[in-house]
């Protein structure tokens, strides 16, 4: 079985904006920052955020440690966010060597719960959102596959699959059924 990307496992525009905004409103707390950096690193929920401790960042960047079929990576973070992380960290202080987010999967669920923008839609849908995201800017398998810490370029072709196939394919359809085929 191949594994696909639809728009099921992944924000659509308005779900991504009106989570980011209403993330946005509760700045410097636990919940708003966790999912936030789910969202902006790629990163696996409970397995690859749960786990980040204070020493993982530096130079506006963390570094995800792998988790499944991945490697480390570390990725850059707007200037403020990695500011209220680190007060974040230093209000609550939290020691160098400490999970910075010590709470349960099950907890983490349940977060998710309280925030997500579509109950059908999983934690799971921050990373695919993320992937999606960033081939649409840079069009480049090769940095999707870094970001996200793939090991197999398989799993991020996923990506190239539907922006470069079923995204585009709707605006190649338009007016489709309005031209004959004589007209070619």
């Amino acid at each position: 079985m191949t594994n696909s990307l639809t728009e099921k496992k992944f924000l659509t525009d308005d779900e991504r904006d009106s989570l980011i905004d209403l993330l946005n409103r509760h700045k410097g707390e636990r919940d708003s920052i966790m999912i936030r950096l789910a969202l902006f690193t790629g990163a696996r929920g409970a397995s690859e955020i749960l786990p980040i401790k204070p020493k993982d960042f530096g130079n506006n960047s963390v570094t995800i440690k792998a988790s499944k079929n991945s490697f480390d990576r570390t990725v850059p973070l707007d200037v403020s966010f990695f500011r209220e992380i680190q007060a974040y960290i230093s209000s609550n202080n939290i020691g160098r060597d400490e999970r910075i987010f010590p709470i349960s999967d099950r907890q983490w669920r349940r977060v998710w719960d309280y925030w997500r923008p579509n109950p059908s839609k999983g934690s799971h849908c921050l990373r695919h959102t993320a992937g999606t995201l960033l081939y649409i800017n840079c069009k480049d398998l090769m940095t999707v596959r870094a970001f996200l810490g793939h090991k197999q370029i398989n799993n991020t072709m996923i990506y190239l699959q539907y922006v470069e196939g079923v995204r585009n394919l709707r605006s190649k359809m338009k007016g489709m059924w309005k031209k004959t085929i004589d007209d070619a």
